[in-house]
Formats: C-alpha cells, structure tokens, sequence
C-alpha cells in the first residue's frame, strides 16, 4: 500500500550561501544612502562565516562598492586616474571618511583631527557631483560645524598678529568651505543679524590687501616659473608694519606632500583665503537693496538719444541683478540610485544627459590650482593652462566696492587692528560694473606677445599696463585681434573665440605640438600617465595611445578685450578693457579705461583676480597709475558673475 508523504524543501542555512550572496546581502544593509554604512556591522556579528566574507578586511571589493554608492567618484577617476581608484583603496578611503563625517557631525573643532577634516570636506566639495555635498551637508551638517570653527577659532592667536586673524590653513580651508556649502536659499534664510556676523568676521580679509595675498603668486609676475630659486632669487617685497609687501606665500618644496588622499601622498597648497572672504561677504551684501534718487526718470527708452542718465530701470536692474553666484543647491531629499555589481552607475549619475558640465568640473580650475601652484619658483613637469578657453567671453555684471581714502588709510597706517572694524566699518561703497568680454587665443606655432616691463620695478612684467609692452596698439577686424608692438615692429595675429565653433588649429589637425605623429609605445604611454598622475591629472588615452582632447589646448596665450554695452554705459559709464590670462594659474588681470571724460568715477583701473567654478569673476582692483609695491594704495574688491 502507498502512502502519500509530503516532501519539504531542504533549508538553506545561512553558512550555506557563498560569500558573493552573502556581501550582496551586506549590501544593502549598508542603506540608506545618507551616512556610514554602520547597519552592516550586526549583520557582520551574526556568526564566523558571515564576518569571513563581509569584514573589511576579507571583502575589499564590498566596500569599494559602499564607497561608489555613498561618494562621487567621477572627479577622483578624472584626476588621479582609475588604476588608483582600487577596490582596496576605496575601502579604506571609506573608513577614513566615515570617520572624519562623525567629528564633523558632533562638531569637533579642535581635536587633533580638526585639519584633516577640513581638508577631507573641502577636497569633498570639489570632487561633488550628486552624493558627496549631501552627505556633508544632509547628514554631517558641516554648515553648523564650519560656523562653530569660525565663530570659536578664526581669531584664535590673533594677539600674536597685532589682533588682524591669521590666514592659516585652517581658517582658509574654513571659510572656502562655507562658500561652497551655502547655497542660495540658505544665504537668504539667515537672519540679518547671523549675515552682518558673518560679514564683520570676515571684514579683516576683504579690506586689508595690504595684509592679506589674494593670490597664490603676486600678480607681478607673469612670466613664471621665477628663476632661480627662493634663496638665489628671493622675492622683492618692501617692509612695511603689516610685514613683507607684496605678500609671497611660503614655497612648498617638490615631492612633499602635505595628505594622503585616495592612498596616495599629494603634494597640495592651501587656497589663499581672501577670494573665498571676498565670495562669502559678497554674496551676502548683494541682498541688500540700492535706493535710487528721486524724480529720475523711469525707463531708458524715456531717455533723449545720446543722453548719459539713470533710470529707476537701471538701479531695478542694479537691485534685481546677481553679481554673485552661488554654489549650486543640494539637491536634498533626492533619491540615489545604486546597484552592487554595475561599476558604471555613479559615471552615469554624475554625468546624465546633455552636454551640460558638472559640478565637479566646474571646480576642475580649483583642483589644478591647488595642484599646482605650490612653488613659483618651480619648473613643473607638465605645462598646463589653469584656465577654461572661452569661460570669459560674454557679458559679466557685479559690483565694486571701495571706501573713502581716509578710512582706508586709517586701516593701513595702524600695526594694530582697529577695534570698530565690522560690516559698518570701514562704510563700504558700492558700483555697479558691467562689461562685454571677448578672448582672443594665440594658436599653435605662432609666435605670442612678450610682456611688458614694470616702470616702478625694472625686473617686473608690467602689471600696471596688463602685463603688454609699452605702447602696443591692437584693432579688431575680420574675427582676429591685431597686435603691433612699436619697439619691435611685430604685428601679431590672435583668433578671436567663436562658441561652439573649433578654432582654426583644430579644423586643420593641430600641430607637432599638439598631434604627435607617432603614437606612444606602451612603455612611454605607462611613464606618461605616471607622470600625469604625479602631476595630480588623470590622462584618458585612446588605443592609438595619444589623448584626443590635447589639440584644442594648443593655445599659447590669451588676450581679453571687451568694453561696456550702450544701455549700461549710458548709466554708468563707458569704459574699455583690455588683459591677459597668465596661464600657471589662471590669474585674470585687465586695464579699464574710460571711453569719455565725463564718465562716473573716471579712471584707469586694474581688475585682477580668478574666475571660480566658470561663473564667478573675482578679486581687488586699484588705480593703474599706482606702483604694485605701493602696499597703502586704496585697493578695493569686485565680484561679477556671467550673464550671458
């Protein structure tokens, strides 16, 4: 007789999974995406085998994997190159982020960690793309932790500087870390009281250009590297109470690096604090509104033909207009994507659809300055241009501010820091500047413009006149820029950047410079990207082994001319500009000069300073017929952001 008997499935147990599963397993137990994967751990404890293949130290590749899904990767791969992005490396990158996230989220401002973590959030910001600055801004609320630094620590041993706060790398890396962590909608939250706060905390930087280097090398300089070296050619400053002027920033030596980031020991500057001073000040003051005179015509079109006047459309404008743009917004609450095996998700995300550039390179120009611009004394191995061709062509308006030359010289004349300094002292006054730009590249094998000599200063580049040689008479005509130099009858011919369009050089194949006729064998190939890796870039070969985008670098200067526009010249002024780009660090200088006698606060002025993330143009200006080393000369600041 047969019995019918019921069959049950044999049980799975859980040692009985292979490791694969079970690190798919652990996994997900690392969401949600905000945070450290700190759910994992029970999971790990459940028995041996599970600890066996889903501990740090047994699964590399499991926690690589937590990295891609938590942090942005994309720059870090673009930069140092993806052989460095390794399973193992990323794990313990992992770690150490965890980690410095949990002091910065319990505000930790002064422990033996406390710079390494600012150095660690800000590398962040720059290398953001979707995920780093939520979990920074989300989940470690470094808004919260940089304000506690700053408010508790900016002013830390200042008695020691007479009282004016040190620039130090922590309170440099502090505050570019406010820039980048506040966006618009957070700025304007603030109450009026937390924004003058912030303003008179960060006053000392954007008054005193006596005191304080804008720049990571004076801008004296334009042919670099200097030569020699900082003992055999040591800078030429002038002695003054506030120390040596114009302010050179300590040399860091070749091969020394200052932090281990992604496993490997870099060699990186400090940014100079003033810009992110000057971003941060700026971008609050702009919120407050202009009054404009009475019984002032309404609209421009009121305006007889060739009248110069305000209008109330002018200062609408004026008020309504950005002249600082800030970092773009978290995108909070948004959901992440993520898969365990697909190693090309986070490429996706960060990239999406459309030419459209991301956050992280928008920054590219921030990492390379920082990369390079260590020692201006030396010769770097690789010559590369900190500069964007085409990011300066277009319309640029902002504001200048400036104070009375008494005030000025106050702060100048006292070693000491006056005690009434804040955001009413000295009264900052304030311009609208507008300006149409445009680029001219010199191209290829052509031969470029020298520069000019410094009438104060017989070894200088001739910054007072933009960095051109006396006298050089230029024209524009036929999509080129004319240069004629008098003292060397050489007439010089610069394109004249077209968007979108390739420039001449590249429609016809580049050049031996740029095009190599033979491609690199392995072994060249494998010392190349050595040696860009060195350098702090990531090198993307094709299978011929030669980088594609090298062709449209091959640009051997860059001039700016531009001038002001007819609606906003009839307002406030008309003026012409002219510059060049010096191409170590993408240092912007350009001479305005006014088109009229009669134009509103006439003068030839200076504008020096960098453009950040492609969309902000910032920095000080003085008078051009001041000298360089005059370090008591007013000096005022100016913030302007592209338009179109």
């Amino acid at each position: 007789m047969l019995v019918a008997t019921t069959r049950h499935p044999r049980r799975v147990r859980l040692t009985d999974l292979s490791d694969e599963v079970l690190q798919h397993v652990a996994f997900f137990c690392a969401e949600p995406f905000l945070g450290t994967p700190a759910s994992i751990v029970p999971f790990q404890l459940v028995c041996r085998k599970v600890y066996s293949a889903v501990g740090c130290r047994f699964a590399p590749y499991l926690y690589g994997r937590i990295f891609r899904m938590k942090f942005d990767v994309d720059a870090p791969m673009r930069r140092l190159g993806e052989d460095q992005l390794r399973s193992s490396v990323l794990a313990e990158e992992l770690r150490k982020r965890c980690e410095a996230l949990k002091r910065i989220r319990r505000l930790e401002i002064a422990g033996p960690n406390t710079l390494s973590d600012l150095w660690l959030a800000y590398l962040m910001f720059l290398e953001h793309d979707v995920k780093n600055a939520r979990q920074l801004v989300e989940w470690a609320n470094i808004r919260s932790f940089v304000m506690h630094f700053v408010r508790t620590r900016l002013y830390e041993n200042s008695l020691e500087n007479r009282g004016w706060p040190l620039e130090n790398d922590g309170n440099a890396l502090a505050i570019w870390i406010i820039w980048h962590s506040f966006d618009e909608e957070s700025i304007k939250n603030e109450s009026i009281d937390d924004r003058n706060s912030i303003i008179s905390i960060l006053q000392p930087y954007v008054i005193a250009s006596f005191k304080y280097q804008p720049l990571f090398i004076p801008d004296i300089h334009f042919a670099l590297p200097i030569s020699g070296t900082p003992s055999s050619n040591p800078p030429r400053c002038v002695a003054t109470d506030h120390g040596p002027y114009p302010v050179y920033r300590p040399p860091i030596p070749a091969n020394s690096p200052c932090i281990t980031h992604f496993g490997s020991p870099i060699t990186l500057c400090v940014p100079p604090l003033t810009p992110a001073a000057l971003l941060c000040a700026h971008v609050r003051r702009q919120l407050g509104v202009i009054e404009y005179p009475q019984h002032i015509p309404k609209r421009r079109a009121d305006l007889p033909p060739g009248l110069m006047h305000l209008t109330v459309e002018d200062f609408d404008e004026w008020n309504q207009g950005t002249s600082t743009r800030c970092s773009p917004a978290v995108r909070l609450g948004t959901s992440i994507s993520y898969s365990f095996m697909d190693d090309e998700f986070e490429m996706r995300e960060a990239n999406g659809a459309g030419d459209a550039q991301t956050p992280s390179q928008l920054n590219e120009d921030e990492w390379l300055r920082i990369t390079h611009c260590y020692n201006p004394w030396l010769d770097a191995k690789i010559k590369i241009r900190i500069f964007t061709p085409g990011m300066l062509d277009g319309l640029w308006s902002g504001r200048i501010f400036t104070y009375t030359q008494a005030d000025f010289l106050a702060l100048a004349a006292s070693p000491q820091i006056l005690p009434d300094l804040s955001e009413r002292f000295p009264r900052p006054i304030q311009y609208p500047v507008f300006m149409r730009l445009r680029e001219h590249h010199c191209l290829g094998e052509d031969l470029p413009l020298g520069w000019g000599q410094d009438v104060y200063e017989e070894e200088a580049d001739g910054l007072p006149n933009a960095y051109f040689p006396p006298g050089v008479n230029h024209f524009e005509k036929d999509g080129k820029l004319h240069l004629i130099d008098p003292t060397t009858d050489e007439h010089l011919k610069y394109e004249t950047y077209v968007p979108g369009r390739p420039n001449s050089h590249v429609a016809a194949g580049g050049c031996s410079f740029c095009r190599p006729d033979t491609p690199m064998s392995p072994v060249q190939q494998r010392e190349c990207e050595r040696i860009f890796a060195d350098e702090g870039l990531g090198m993307d070969v094709d299978d011929e082994g030669w980088d594609d985008s090298v062709a449209d670098d091959c640009i051997t200067d860059i001039v700016i001319t531009g001038e002001t526009d007819f609606d906003h010249g009839r307002a406030w002024g008309f003026f012409r500009l002219i510059g060049r780009v010096r191409d170590r660090d993408g240092l912007v200088v350009l001479l305005r000069t006014p088109e009229r006698p009669n134009t509103r606060g006439a003068g030839t002025f200076i504008f020096r300073g960098y453009v950040h993330s492609n969309q902000n143009f910032v920095g000080r200006w003085r008078a051009a017929s001041e000298s360089p080393e005059a370090f008591s000369a007013l000096e005022g600041s100016f913030s302007l952001c592209k338009r179109s």
